[in-house]
């Protein structure tokens, strides 16, 4: 079964993890771990099922560029969600705040995180925060916030998947389970990340322009669904080419949730998208640098 990012129907309790708020028995029992960023030295508890991830992931963030801040990050905390009376998965150990003072919680989103790196933790099973309040547009986006998303046996399998992926470690391939985000090269550049509503999706989509853009050698749409087919038709603009249209077919099967994608014609300068993606997804916009 894929790891859901959208799906905040199931408490982690019941994906397995135990008691969160107010006894907090589940991280209890099992345990938490302190993990510290090589680069940084920065340190979070988190559940001890999750700690080599969650140190690999930060590992690789710091690697790609974004440093965390010391006395800016934090991990396992017995306590409910703000103003609420709901256990917080920050009460599992399951959950982590990265450089809080530049990502608060607030309206509309406020982040100085690179696009690529909600993509990262993605691809290993975590949701971000920042997605709250459709993107921050309708509501308080927690863009500090990533949290994991499946089971203790998920939990195993994106470690086993991070090992292979970002340690090269040599994990069995039969561990990964399927997660609705695609992977990103290390010559990737991730210009755009755009959550897709579960259903209909009609939109528009703008090519990012700027300094990065301007250094685009080749430039890819890459589409994941979430646990389902996602058909439709992806529309190109160029300055050069006119429009051009794809058909998308991003599959699922076997329980894997396969990544469509096409390179774009050069000088794409917005994207129309008019897909059925029954439980939502994810579309990137990606680019190699020249």
């Amino acid at each position: 079964m894929a790891i859901d990012l959208t799906d905040y129907s199931k408490t982690a309790a019941q994906r397995g993890w135990g008691a969160g708020w107010p006894s907090c028995n589940g991280a209890k029992a099992a345990g938490t771990a302190t993990v510290s960023a090589d680069l940084s030295g920065v340190r979070v508890s988190v559940h001890k099922r999750i700690a080599r991830l969650v140190d690999l992931l930060m590992d690789a963030t710091e690697k790609r560029g974004y440093r965390l801040k010391s006395g800016h990050c934090g991990g396992y905390n017995c306590r409910a969600i703000s103003g609420t009376n709901s256990p917080s998965n920050h009460s599992w150990g399951l959950a982590v705040d990265l450089n809080w003072q530049s990502n608060p919680y607030v309206r509309p989103r406020r982040t100085d995180m690179p696009v690529w790196m909600p993509l990262l933790w993605n691809r290993y099973g975590f949701a971000w925060g920042g997605n709250y309040g459709s993107n921050g547009t309708r509501g308080k986006a927690d863009a500090m916030h990533y949290e994991f998303m499946g089971s203790p046996a998920d939990a195993d399998a994106m470690t086993a998947l991070a090992l292979r992926e970002l340690a090269g470690g040599s994990a069995p391939a039969s561990a990964t389970p399927p997660v609705s985000a695609p992977a990103i090269p290390e010559d990737i550049e991730v210009l755009d990340n755009t959550p897709l509503a579960a259903g209909r999706n009609d939109f528009r989509l703008i090519v990012p322009t700027g300094s990065a853009s301007q250094l685009i050698a080749r430039s890819w749409v890459s589409i994941v669904g979430n646990g389902a087919n996602v058909t439709g038709t992806i529309y190109a603009q160029s300055d050069t080419g006119g429009l051009k249209n794809f058909p998308v077919s991003a599959s699922f099967a076997n329980g894997h949730s396969q990544r469509w994608w096409t390179e774009l014609p050069s000088g794409t300068t917005q994207i129309g998208i008019v897909l059925d993606a029954p439980r939502g997804g994810t579309l990137a916009l990606e680019a190699k640098a020249k």
